[in-house]
């Protein structure tokens, strides 16, 4: 079903696979700073926690960049780090 609709929405690109996004943040994390999140950014589920808020983030078509809280701004550096080291889609 997720490939039926990513082909809808977006003709040939396909959805982000989560052990793929998962591998990436758990690289990522440790090599950028999260400013407000940084004393979390080590704890045991802080990878899971992160697929799954980006992944939701994704699904409700949040920009995640636009946003002015620490945390979602912490989110948002993550994001951006994530989708550069992710493979091309």
């Amino acid at each position: 079903m997720a490939q039926v609709a990513a082909r809808l929405a977006g003709g040939f690109l396909t959805p982000i696979d989560i052990d793929a996004l998962r591998e990436v943040i758990r690289t990522t994390l440790p090599t950028i700073s999260l400013g407000e999140l940084e004393p979390i950014k080590g704890l045991p589920g802080m990878v899971r926690a992160a697929v799954g808020t980006l992944d939701k983030a994704w699904r409700a078509d949040i920009d995640l960049s636009t946003i002015k809280h620490p945390r979602l701004q912490a989110l948002a550096a993550l994001e951006s780090e994530v989708l550069q080291r992710l493979p091309p889609r």
